[in-house]
C-alpha cells in the first residue's frame, strides 16, 4: 500500500534537485492506490510521511504541481521568490506553482506532505507563490496519516477496506478544510450556504435533488452554485450529490439487513439495479460484492469466537 524509502539519494533535473542523506525515512501513497481514492477527488498526486535528517534539501523551479507540507516536529527552512523563513511544529507550507523555492532541514524534521495537481480545483492557489500559515489540526492529521500508512495490504478483508476508506476520507476532509480556509475567507457567506446544503443532502438523500433546487436551497443562481462548487470541491453539484448518496448506500449495506431495492429508495434511486450500477461505477465493486465480503467476515469472527 505505502512505499518506504530509507536510502541516500541525490537527484537532479532541469527544474528539480533533491539531496536525501542516509537516515531519512519516508512512506508514501500514490494516487492509484485504494486508500488514496478519497484524495484523488482532491487531485492529490501523491502524499507521504517523512522523517528527515540534516543534509536533506529540495529545490524546485516551476513544478507542475503544488507542494503542501505540514511540520510535525523539528524544524526546516525555506527560500522562495516571495520570502524566506523557518518552519516549525504546526506550520503549513504551501508552494503554489509557478514558483521557485528551496527547503531543507536544520537538524531533524518530521513532516507529512501532499503534491496537488495544478487543476481548476486549486486555481485559487495558482500564482500565489509560497505561503506559510498555522495549522490548527496538524497533530490530528499526522495521526491519521500514520495510521493510514501502517495499514496492511487490503486482500479480501472488508473490515480493513472500510478502515482504509475511512482514514482516507478523514485525511482528505482535513486537507480540504485546511486549504480552503485560505480561499473561503473571501466569501464566507457563500461557502457557509454550500456547507449547509451538503448537510441537508446528507440528511435527506432520497429527495429529488436537482441542480436547480439545490441552488434555490442555497438562495443563489445555478451558475453561482456551479462556480462555488467547482472552487471548493473541484466537482459539479451532481457529482457531489452522487458521492453523498453512494456513501449513504455503503453505510446502509454495512450496518443494516435491508435489501437493495429498499436502500435504493432511501438514497434517491428508483430501483436496486440503478443503484447497483451507480455504486459499482463510484467504488469499483458492486453492492453484492460488499455484502458477500461483510458476510464472510462475520462468519470468520463467529468461528473464532466459538
Amino acid at each position: 500500500m505505502s512505499e518506504t524509502v530509507s536510502l541516500p539519494m541525490s537527484l537532479k533535473s532541469s527544474c528539480e534537485s533533491m539531496a536525501i542523506p542516509a537516515g531519512c525515512r519516508e512512506s508514501k501513497i500514490g494516487a492509484s492506490s485504494v486508500p488514496a481514492a478519497p484524495l484523488r477527488r482532491l487531485d492529490v498526486q501523491v502524499f507521504g510521511v517523512s522523517h528527515l535528517v540534516k543534509g536533506y534539501e529540495v529545490s524546485r523551479e516551476n513544478p507542475r504541481f503544488h507542494t503542501v507540507l505540514f511540520t510535525v516536529d523539528g524544524s526546516g527552512r525555506y527560500e522562495s521568490d516571495n520570502g524566506s523563513g523557518r518552519l516549525s511544529a504546526g506550520d503549513l507550507f504551501i508552494a503554489a506553482t509557478p514558483c521557485r523555492m528551496r527547503y531543507w532541514t536544520e537538524d531533524k524534521w518530521d513532516v507529512f506532505w501532499f503534491h496537488l495537481h495544478a487543476t481548476r480545483r486549486w486555481e485559487f492557489l495558482q500564482g500565489s507563490g509560497v505561503t506559510v500559515m498555522k495549522s490548527p489540526h496538524y497533530r490530528e492529521m499526522h495521526a491519521v496519516a500514520e495510521a493510514l500508512m501502517a495499514e496492511e495490504p487490503l486482500g479480501d478483508d472488508p473490515l480493513t477496506f472500510r478502515t482504509v476508506r475511512l482514514l482516507g476520507e478523514t485525511i482528505a476532509a482535513y486537507l480540504e478544510r485546511e486549504l480552503s480556509s485560505k480561499h473561503s475567507s473571501r466569501k464566507p457567506v457563500e461557502h457557509r450556504k454550500l456547507r449547509d446544503l451538503w448537510r441537508k443532502v446528507r440528511e435527506r438523500p432520497s429527495d429529488k435533488w436537482t441542480v436547480a433546487n439545490m441552488a434555490r436551497e442555497c438562495g443563489m443562481s445555478t451558475r453561482t452554485l456551479l462556480r462555488i462548487c467547482a472552487c471548493t470541491t473541484g466537482t459539479t453539484p451532481r457529482q457531489m450529490l452522487t458521492r453523498v448518496r453512494m456513501e449513504a448506500a455503503a453505510a446502509y449495506l454495512a450496518e443494516t439487513d435491508q435489501i437493495l431495492n429498499e436502500i435504493a429508495g432511501r438514497v434517491g434511486y428508483s430501483t436496486g439495479f440503478a443503484l447497483s450500477k451507480a455504486f459499482k461505477k463510484h467504488f469499483g465493486y458492486s453492492p453484492r460484492q460488499l455484502q458477500r465480503s461483510l458476510k464472510a467476515a462475520g462468519s470468520s469472527r463467529t468461528n473464532v469466537e466459538a
